[in-house]
């Protein structure tokens, strides 16, 4: 059996969800909450920041894998969040080593 996976998810800590309520659910990567999703009837209305009172409305989506994708996309978890939230010791060295090769490609576009 072969294991194919995507370029994010060996860069990237896992992203993770969980119900906090009837029509909601939080969003996590290595513990570290980077939105919430409401279901308001068919529709996803996806939310982003760390505290559910101080999100910020980003997109609506009819598929949930869609929201969970916009969130994942637009989330920055520093690797201070990682530490503060648990997460193992791999995990904040894997997101490190993306870390300093963004900023690597970054300087190298720029010049």
């Amino acid at each position: 059996m072969v294991q194919v996976s995507s370029p994010l998810s060996v860069v990237a800590p896992r992203v993770q969800w969980e119900s906090v309520g009837c029509d909601c659910y939080r969003v996590h990567v290595a513990g570290a909450t980077i939105g919430y999703v409401d279901v308001v009837g068919r529709v996803f209305v996806v939310l982003l920041g760390c505290r559910y009172d101080r999100a910020v409305e980003i997109t609506q989506c009819l598929v949930f894998e869609h929201a969970i994708d916009a969130l994942q996309t637009r989330a920055v978890v520093t690797l201070s969040d990682l530490r503060e939230a648990g997460a193992p010791p791999r995990a904040i060295v894997t997101a490190a080593r993306a870390d300093t090769r963004a900023t690597r490609t970054r300087g190298r576009s720029a010049a």
